[in-house]
Protein backbone atom coordinates (compact mmCIF):
# COMPACT_ATOMS: atom_id res chain seq x y z
CA UNK A 1 0.00 0.00 0.00
CA UNK A 2 1.49 3.05 -1.19
CA UNK A 3 1.86 6.29 1.34
CA UNK A 4 -1.57 8.34 -0.13
CA UNK A 5 -3.68 5.17 0.29
CA UNK A 6 -2.19 4.62 3.84
CA UNK A 7 -2.46 8.40 5.07
CA UNK A 8 -6.20 8.33 3.58
CA UNK A 9 -7.10 5.31 5.25
CA UNK A 10 -5.39 6.89 8.52
CA UNK A 11 -7.46 9.93 7.69
CA UNK A 12 -10.72 7.88 7.30
CA UNK A 13 -9.91 6.23 10.60
CA UNK A 14 -9.48 9.47 12.48
CA UNK A 15 -12.93 10.52 11.29
CA UNK A 16 -14.86 7.90 12.44
CA UNK A 17 -13.06 7.76 15.94
CA UNK A 18 -14.15 11.32 15.99
CA UNK A 19 -17.74 11.01 15.10
CA UNK A 20 -17.84 8.12 17.41
CA UNK A 21 -16.74 9.94 20.13
CA UNK A 22 -18.75 13.35 18.90
CA UNK A 23 -22.23 10.57 19.01
CA UNK A 24 -20.97 9.11 22.47
CA UNK A 25 -20.54 12.63 24.14
CA UNK A 26 -24.19 13.73 22.43
CA UNK A 27 -25.21 10.78 24.14
CA UNK A 28 -23.74 11.26 27.43
CA UNK A 29 -25.05 14.71 26.93
CA UNK A 30 -28.71 13.97 25.92
CA UNK A 31 -28.85 11.67 28.74
CA UNK A 32 -27.59 13.77 31.37
CA UNK A 33 -29.86 16.43 29.91
CA UNK A 34 -32.77 14.47 30.75
CA UNK A 35 -31.71 13.10 33.76
CA UNK A 36 -30.97 16.86 34.67
CA UNK A 37 -34.85 17.63 33.48
CA UNK A 38 -36.38 14.86 35.35
CA UNK A 39 -34.61 16.10 38.29
CA UNK A 40 -35.22 19.55 37.89
CA UNK A 41 -38.93 19.02 37.31
CA UNK A 42 -39.06 16.22 40.40
CA UNK A 43 -37.40 18.95 42.64
CA UNK A 44 -39.85 21.35 41.10
CA UNK A 45 -43.07 18.75 42.16
CA UNK A 46 -41.94 18.05 45.39
CA UNK A 47 -41.81 22.16 46.42
CA UNK A 48 -44.75 22.75 44.62
CA UNK A 49 -46.70 19.16 44.65
CA UNK A 50 -50.41 21.33 44.37
CA UNK A 51 -49.76 23.55 41.87
CA UNK A 52 -52.39 24.17 39.00
CA UNK A 53 -52.00 22.22 35.53
CA UNK A 54 -51.17 25.08 33.65
CA UNK A 55 -48.70 26.38 36.28
CA UNK A 56 -46.86 23.13 36.09
CA UNK A 57 -47.21 23.40 32.33
CA UNK A 58 -45.25 26.60 32.36
CA UNK A 59 -42.28 25.03 34.23
CA UNK A 60 -41.73 21.98 31.59
CA UNK A 61 -41.83 24.51 29.07
CA UNK A 62 -38.89 26.25 30.85
CA UNK A 63 -37.00 23.95 31.17
CA UNK A 64 -37.56 22.40 27.94
CA UNK A 65 -36.62 25.81 26.19
CA UNK A 66 -33.35 25.78 28.44
CA UNK A 67 -32.01 22.28 28.81
CA UNK A 68 -33.62 20.95 25.41
CA UNK A 69 -35.55 18.79 27.56
CA UNK A 70 -38.60 16.60 25.88
CA UNK A 71 -40.85 17.01 29.52
CA UNK A 72 -44.58 16.71 28.98
CA UNK A 73 -47.28 17.07 31.50
CA UNK A 74 -50.34 14.93 31.36
CA UNK A 75 -53.40 16.54 31.66
CA UNK A 76 -55.49 14.61 34.50
CA UNK A 77 -59.17 13.22 33.89
CA UNK A 78 -62.05 14.08 35.16
CA UNK A 79 -62.39 13.97 38.87
CA UNK A 80 -63.56 10.08 39.73
CA UNK A 81 -67.17 10.41 41.49
CA UNK A 82 -68.34 7.94 44.34
CA UNK A 83 -70.11 4.68 44.21
CA UNK A 84 -73.44 4.35 46.52
CA UNK A 85 -75.30 2.27 43.64
CA UNK A 86 -73.85 -0.52 41.51
CA UNK A 87 -70.10 -0.93 41.69
CA UNK A 88 -70.64 0.70 45.55
CA UNK A 89 -68.85 -0.77 48.40
CA UNK A 90 -71.14 -2.97 50.80
CA UNK A 91 -70.42 -0.01 53.68
CA UNK A 92 -71.58 2.45 50.97
CA UNK A 93 -74.66 0.82 49.90
CA UNK A 94 -75.83 -0.29 53.56
CA UNK A 95 -75.42 3.57 53.98
CA UNK A 96 -77.35 4.79 51.67
CA UNK A 97 -80.36 1.48 51.68
CA UNK A 98 -82.18 0.23 54.89
CA UNK A 99 -81.73 -3.70 55.11
CA UNK A 100 -85.01 -5.71 55.25
CA UNK A 101 -84.63 -7.75 58.56
CA UNK A 102 -86.78 -10.42 56.93
CA UNK A 103 -84.29 -11.54 54.69
CA UNK A 104 -80.73 -11.81 56.57
CA UNK A 105 -78.24 -12.39 54.32
CA UNK A 106 -78.17 -8.76 52.70
CA UNK A 107 -79.96 -8.96 49.36
CA UNK A 108 -83.14 -6.73 50.00
CA UNK A 109 -83.60 -3.33 50.90
CA UNK A 110 -85.88 -0.34 51.37
CA UNK A 111 -89.22 -2.39 52.08
CA UNK A 112 -91.93 -0.54 50.78
CA UNK A 113 -95.27 -2.69 51.64
CA UNK A 114 -97.80 -2.51 49.09
CA UNK A 115 -96.20 -0.20 46.21
CA UNK A 116 -95.76 -3.35 44.36
CA UNK A 117 -98.38 -5.41 43.83
CA UNK A 118 -98.10 -8.75 42.18
CA UNK A 119 -94.17 -9.18 43.63
CA UNK A 120 -93.21 -11.81 46.25
CA UNK A 121 -91.63 -8.85 48.29
CA UNK A 122 -92.27 -5.41 49.57
CA UNK A 123 -88.21 -4.45 48.46
CA UNK A 124 -87.71 -2.17 45.93
CA UNK A 125 -83.80 -3.43 45.39
CA UNK A 126 -82.88 -7.05 45.66
CA UNK A 127 -78.72 -6.90 45.33
CA UNK A 128 -75.72 -9.30 45.10
CA UNK A 129 -72.34 -8.58 45.98
CA UNK A 130 -69.15 -10.10 44.94
CA UNK A 131 -65.99 -9.10 46.25
CA UNK A 132 -67.28 -6.45 48.20
CA UNK A 133 -68.83 -4.66 45.82
CA UNK A 134 -72.54 -4.25 44.73
CA UNK A 135 -72.24 -6.47 41.59
CA UNK A 136 -75.71 -6.88 40.37
CA UNK A 137 -79.34 -5.05 41.66
CA UNK A 138 -82.76 -5.36 40.19
CA UNK A 139 -85.03 -2.02 41.36
CA UNK A 140 -88.60 -2.43 41.27
CA UNK A 141 -90.94 0.85 39.99
CA UNK A 142 -93.93 1.18 40.88
CA UNK A 143 -96.80 0.60 38.66
CA UNK A 144 -98.17 3.13 35.48
CA UNK A 145 -94.80 4.29 34.81
CA UNK A 146 -92.88 4.51 30.93
CA UNK A 147 -89.53 3.54 29.62
CA UNK A 148 -88.64 6.92 29.24
CA UNK A 149 -89.90 7.71 33.09
CA UNK A 150 -87.86 4.51 34.19
CA UNK A 151 -84.67 5.36 32.62
CA UNK A 152 -84.53 8.73 34.16
CA UNK A 153 -84.93 6.79 37.48
CA UNK A 154 -82.62 4.52 37.03
CA UNK A 155 -79.74 6.32 35.30
CA UNK A 156 -80.35 8.71 38.73
CA UNK A 157 -78.80 6.16 40.86
CA UNK A 158 -76.29 4.73 38.23
CA UNK A 159 -73.02 6.90 38.78
CA UNK A 160 -72.63 10.59 37.89
CA UNK A 161 -70.43 10.05 35.05
CA UNK A 162 -72.07 7.51 33.24
CA UNK A 163 -72.35 8.06 29.64
CA UNK A 164 -74.93 6.15 27.15
CA UNK A 165 -72.72 4.25 24.34
CA UNK A 166 -75.91 1.88 23.47
CA UNK A 167 -79.50 2.66 23.73
CA UNK A 168 -81.58 -0.64 22.79
CA UNK A 169 -85.02 -1.04 21.44
CA UNK A 170 -87.71 -2.84 22.68
CA UNK A 171 -87.65 -6.64 22.19
CA UNK A 172 -89.48 -9.65 23.08
CA UNK A 173 -89.59 -9.68 26.86
CA UNK A 174 -87.41 -6.28 27.54
CA UNK A 175 -85.10 -3.62 26.54
CA UNK A 176 -81.68 -3.00 27.24
CA UNK A 177 -79.43 -0.56 26.94
CA UNK A 178 -75.30 -0.14 27.66
CA UNK A 179 -73.25 2.84 29.81
CA UNK A 180 -69.48 3.59 30.51
CA UNK A 181 -68.20 4.73 33.71
CA UNK A 182 -65.02 5.82 34.43
CA UNK A 183 -65.30 5.73 38.24
CA UNK A 184 -66.73 2.63 37.91
CA UNK A 185 -63.95 0.49 35.97
CA UNK A 186 -61.59 2.72 38.40
CA UNK A 187 -63.32 0.75 41.01
CA UNK A 188 -63.74 -1.90 39.11
CA UNK A 189 -60.56 -2.79 37.96
CA UNK A 190 -61.24 -2.28 34.59
CA UNK A 191 -65.10 -3.50 34.56
CA UNK A 192 -66.74 0.00 33.55
CA UNK A 193 -69.42 -1.02 31.63
CA UNK A 194 -73.27 -1.25 32.97
CA UNK A 195 -75.79 -3.00 31.66
CA UNK A 196 -79.33 -2.34 32.31
CA UNK A 197 -82.94 -4.10 31.25
CA UNK A 198 -86.20 -2.95 31.74
CA UNK A 199 -88.98 -5.55 31.99
CA UNK A 200 -92.79 -5.22 32.66
CA UNK A 201 -92.88 -7.82 35.47
CA UNK A 202 -91.76 -7.79 38.97
CA UNK A 203 -89.61 -10.90 39.98
CA UNK A 204 -89.08 -13.50 37.33
CA UNK A 205 -92.03 -13.92 35.53
CA UNK A 206 -91.91 -13.94 32.25
CA UNK A 207 -94.18 -11.23 30.68
CA UNK A 208 -93.86 -9.41 26.96
CA UNK A 209 -92.30 -6.15 27.43
CA UNK A 210 -94.29 -3.40 27.13
CA UNK A 211 -92.59 0.39 27.16
CA UNK A 212 -95.62 1.65 28.61
CA UNK A 213 -95.75 -0.17 31.47
CA UNK A 214 -92.20 -0.76 33.80
CA UNK A 215 -92.27 -2.57 36.04
CA UNK A 216 -88.51 -3.58 37.13
CA UNK A 217 -85.14 -2.71 36.14
CA UNK A 218 -81.78 -4.91 36.10
CA UNK A 219 -78.28 -3.47 36.85
CA UNK A 220 -75.30 -5.19 36.48
CA UNK A 221 -71.70 -4.68 35.28
CA UNK A 222 -69.33 -6.21 33.02
CA UNK A 223 -65.66 -5.38 31.68
CA UNK A 224 -65.30 -2.93 28.92
CA UNK A 225 -64.96 -1.80 26.73
CA UNK A 226 -68.16 -1.34 25.34
CA UNK A 227 -69.68 -2.29 22.44
CA UNK A 228 -69.54 -0.42 19.15
CA UNK A 229 -73.15 1.08 18.46
CA UNK A 230 -71.88 0.24 14.80
CA UNK A 231 -71.16 -3.46 15.33
CA UNK A 232 -73.36 -3.78 18.17
CA UNK A 233 -76.31 -1.78 17.77
CA UNK A 234 -79.46 -1.38 19.06
CA UNK A 235 -81.53 -3.96 17.99
CA UNK A 236 -78.38 -6.72 18.09
CA UNK A 237 -78.41 -5.86 21.72
CA UNK A 238 -82.11 -5.94 22.65
CA UNK A 239 -82.01 -9.65 20.87
CA UNK A 240 -79.18 -10.77 22.66
CA UNK A 241 -80.12 -9.53 26.17
CA UNK A 242 -84.40 -9.64 25.57
CA UNK A 243 -84.84 -12.37 22.66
Amino acid sequence: MGVRPRIALGFCLLLAVIMLSHSSAVARAARWSHYRCDAEYAAYLKRHQHAATGTKQAEQERLNHAHGCRLKVSLPGPPLVPLTGIGATEGAWRAHHHEDAEFPGGSAYDPEPGAFPGSVTNDKYNVTFGKGRVDTYIVKLRTGGNQAAASALVKGELPADAKLVVSAKPLGKCAAEELESRSLGAAEEGRSVIVVTYESHYDLSEVPYNAGSVLQAFVSITRGPPSPPSRFGAGDLGSLICG
